[in-house]
């Protein structure tokens, strides 16, 4: 099994293993979004709030297959990514809160980005170059 295998770990580093388990965990984190998605089409129908949950859930999705699949090389790119995206999104909703009415940009989901961004940064860092 070469650098980029999954299936045992082989060939990861401490670092590399710490950041798979965090795509992985963002990645549960996203799925269970679905939960609130299912509520809030219940109660509201489809609104723009419901495509930032789909967001997430897919999202969900991607990492945790990820979280098993992918190269070291991807894993860093989808937390970079996410460190970059949810970074923006969590600095939009800090400097304008409740953009457009949107609960993407309410304090606890701000909050959430914030966490989420961060979390990914970590992630990043704990990668070898």
């Amino acid at each position: 099994m070469g650098e980029g295998s999954t299936k045992s770990g082989a060939g990861r580093s401490q670092g590399s293993k710490v950041s798979v388990y965090i795509l992985r965990g963002i990645g549960v984190f996203y799925i269970l979004v679905a939960i609130t998605l299912v509520a809030d089409i219940l109660k509201f129908g489809v609104r723009p709030e419901t495509f930032h949950k789909v967001l997430h859930v897919c999202l969900g999705i991607v990492y945790v297959i990820a979280s098993y699949k992918a190269s070291a090389g991807s894993i860093r790119a989808l937390l970079t990514f996410n460190t970059v995206f949810f970074g923006i999104v969590a600095l939009t909703g800090w400097f304008f809160r409740d953009l457009g009415g949107l609960d993407a940009f309410n304090t606890t989901d701000t909050i959430l980005h914030t966490i989420v961004a961060t979390v990914s940064l970590v992630g990043v860092l704990k990668m070898k170059r």
